[in-house]
């Protein structure tokens, strides 16, 4: 059999992690990924990686090898108070802050298995862009696939995004999209969003008193 051509090969070489995905300019969500996944890696330019699994992979092997931070969110807060949460509000509060600060972009989302933690922030992510349930449900079933969990659907649906602050310095996507939507809905002109507020300035999706209760919810237990 005939060796490939240099070019084939180089381009065989890279290869992305199983669960690789773009979430929005500068922010990128995988699973842990492996030494075959380094050389795609490396041309993200990364500038942080947000690991939100508590346990430890040969992910630091890689980091080691650059300047990317390597930031450990799953270490921090990632056990529940309340027992049906599959994560702590505390680890998407602090994930979402971290990843709307463009100070640390590009960065990429990850956990073990690119589908449980990463998810629900991405899920998270879209509750404070105003996506709709049932488009925020559609792309976590897309990613997750035969892993989806019931659970994890209904802790995006319930979390509350009073708890997060928005940065000082904010991506200009989210910006403009946060803006679009306010002079929609108010028909204002002056549509930028200022860093430091809460969230819910723009549009309060679920009420800090909202108790869990799953004959509310309004996603349907169909898997």
């Amino acid at each position: 059999m005939a060796a490939s051509a240099p070019g084939v090969r180089d381009a065989l070489a890279v290869e992305p992690p199983a669960a690789f995905g773009i979430v929005e300019d500068g922010i990128y969500r995988s699973n842990a990924f492996s030494a075959d996944n380094f050389a795609f890696v490396k041309r993200l330019q990364l500038r942080s990686i947000l690991y939100l699994s508590s346990e430890l992979t040969r992910l630091k092997e890689f980091v080691d090898q650059t300047s990317i931070r390597f930031c450990h969110q799953g270490l921090k807060s990632w056990r529940p108070d309340v027992t049906w949460k599959p994560v702590s509000d505390d680890l998407v509060k602090d994930s979402l802050e971290f990843i709307l600060n463009e100070d640390n972009h590009p960065v990429m989302i990850m956990c073990s298995s690119g589908v449980h933690e990463t998810g629900i922030l991405v899920g998270c992510l879209r509750r404070l862009q105003f996506w709709n349930m049932a488009s925020i449900i559609d792309e976590h079933r897309r990613y997750a696939g035969a892993k989806s969990r019931f659970v994890n659907e209904q802790f995006i649906e319930f979390f509350d995004v009073d708890l997060v602050t928005l940065p000082p310095r904010l991506p200009s996507w989210f910006v403009d999209h946060i803006g679009y939507f306010k002079s929609v809905r108010t028909g204002e002109q002056d549509d930028r969003c200022s860093s430091g507020q809460r969230a819910s300035t723009y549009g309060q999706l679920v009420s800090a008193s909202v108790v869990y209760d799953p004959k509310l919810s309004i996603i349907a237990d169909d898997d």
